[in-house]
């Protein structure tokens, strides 16, 4: 029972892992001062491909924004723009 168990699990885990892919995301900072736009950054992180397909076409998300914020460790302002690697 343990073993069927076990196994099903460790091929959800492959699936999930295989349905990543890299995205760059194109980000601009805000100024901690004025509030505005600062500075141009980029990060690149795996995401599931549903989440892509899903976000793909709305820059203003907020998934892309918290995606690029977790990953930078900064203030975003802006998404200019996200690419599939």
């Amino acid at each position: 029972m343990k073993l069927d168990g076990l196994k099903q699990l460790v091929k959800e885990e492959l699936k999930r892992a295989l349905n990543k892919v890299k995205v760059k995301i194109d980000y601009i900072t805000e100024d901690p001062d004025e509030g505005g736009p600062l500075m141009d950054g980029f990060v690149t992180v795996q995401i599931d491909q549903d989440d892509f397909d899903k976000y793909k076409n709305d820059l203003r998300n907020y998934f892309w924004i918290g995606t690029a914020r977790e990953a930078a460790d900064e203030r975003i302002y802006k998404i200019d723009k996200v690419t599939k690697l």
